[in-house]
């Protein structure tokens, strides 16, 4: 038996770069961060986590990747185009007020990497196309 206080493991989820399918399963937010890096260093920003699980057969199936977003909605936005992305490719309209409950559960296509830390997030998102829309893994 040893002394040992803890034993320090990798950090995140253990899931390969690629394009993987996935849901919606929360949606936590906004909140409040003050970055010490980078544009907004030192600001008040307000962000949205996105928490979603691999949707697809095989070792990945449920495997949690999470995505940050500002809470800025306009079409440049990365927020607008996850919301496009889970509407089924049909962009928002201006004005429109999305509630999250109407997004839970919403399939779509994510890009996943991994940041200089090692920690996977979701890059990028888009429409599933319609012929994987109806399927469930």
């Amino acid at each position: 038996m040893t002394d040992s206080f803890i034993e320090v493991v990798a950090g995140g989820v253990d899931i390969e770069d690629g394009t993987y399918a996935v849901i919606l399963s929360a949606i936590d937010g906004p909140k409040t961060i003050h970055p010490k890096s980078g544009p907004n260093a030192g600001e008040e920003v307000q962000i949205i986590d996105w928490i979603f699980n691999v949707d697809e057969p095989g070792e990945d199936s449920g495997t949690e990747v999470r995505a940050t977003s500002s809470t800025a909605s306009g079409p440049m936005s990365k927020m607008f185009d996850f919301l496009t992305a889970l509407r089924d490719g049909k962009p928002p309209a201006i004005g429109a007020r999305i509630e999250k409950s109407n997004l839970i559960g919403r399939r779509a296509l994510a890009k996943v990497g991994h940041n200089a830390n090692g920690w996977a997030r979701v890059e990028s998102l888009t429409a599933l196309p319609a012929s994987m829309r109806h399927e469930a893994f």
